[in-house]
């Protein structure tokens, strides 16, 4: 069990796990490849002190390298779900689970972008985790929705538990594999409806009977994330001065915690939540 989990490997992350170390605590990482973050693909860094204009990618790199050399340690994926509970945090991440004292949601990407009847059905039938919630399903009818690699692999898991899967692809990458009880539906998720529980997915004009839907994506809701974690009217995470959230034990930093979505914030956020997740597993 690692003293500090920070989800995300950009900026505010990385400083977290920078800080966490220098006071003595154990740091993972987990978090995508560093290039696909907004950072890595900046030309030029014109507003942040002492960047002078240089590349995001290469004060990127830099800053792995230095996480690496504090005794960071990286697991490479995407966090599907954070479980809260006793005196440890359990992280999910594909078919792998790691648990942690502590957590600090440097995510990025500020609020994810919902659909229609999403967020109202999360836990009764709306699910971001094929790993977490798949056999829930089992022998039943399913909708994916593929914004990620990481999906045909969910599809596949789904298919060899759930009566049919509708794979709702939206990054142009077709059918997981050959299987005979998925079914490829083109065009975009427009909304989910149902009682008490999903029953339909939206797909463009047309209505799919479905007992779930499961959303892989890059940025994850943070209604789904982690259960009962307070946001503000925006949907960052709210957050005190000390970065800490409305769950004892978790922190949050960067483009996570809201505007403005700038480096010198995600750094100096980051600092302060990696400082005080080293403290509260001090106490």
């Amino acid at each position: 069990m690692t003293d500090v989990a920070i989800i995300g490997s950009g900026p505010a992350g990385l400083s977290a796990a920078v800080n966490a170390r220098a006071r003595g605590a154990s740091a993972v990482v987990y978090g995508r490849d560093p290039a696909t973050s907004a950072l890595y693909r900046a030309p030029a860094l014109l507003n942040h002190l002492g960047a002078g204009g240089r590349p995001g990618g290469e004060l990127l790199r830099e800053y792995i390298a230095e996480a690496e050399a504090a005794g960071v340690a990286f697991e490479r994926g995407r966090v599907s779900q954070i479980i809260t509970g006793g005196v440890s945090f359990g992280i999910i991440m594909g078919s792998e689970f790691f648990q942690a004292k502590t957590v600090v949601i440097a995510s990025g990407g500020g609020a994810a972008k919902t659909v229609p009847g999403e967020e109202r059905f999360v836990g009764k039938g709306v699910s971001y985790c094929a790993t977490c919630d798949g056999a829930l399903y089992r022998g039943r009818d399913v909708a994916i929705v593929a914004e990620t690699d990481e999906a045909r692999e969910d599809a596949e898991l789904l298919a060899r538990m759930c009566r049919r899967v509708y794979y709702v692809d939206k990054i142009g990458k077709g059918l997981p594999g050959e299987r005979s009880n998925v079914e490829f539906v083109p065009g975009d998720v427009s909304g989910v409806s149902g009682g008490e529980y999903v029953e339909k997915v939206e797909v463009g004009s047309s209505q799919i009977a479905v007992d779930a839907v499961f959303f892989i994506r890059p940025v994850v809701p943070v209604s789904g994330f982690i259960f009962g974690l307070a946001v503000d009217p925006s949907g960052a995470i709210a957050v005190g001065r000390s970065m800490e959230t409305s769950i004892p034990g978790v922190f949050a930093c960067g483009d996570a915690a809201g505007k403005p979505y700038q480096l010198s914030k995600a750094i100096g956020e980051g600092l302060v939540a990696g400082q005080s997740a080293a403290r509260y597993n001090s106490v």
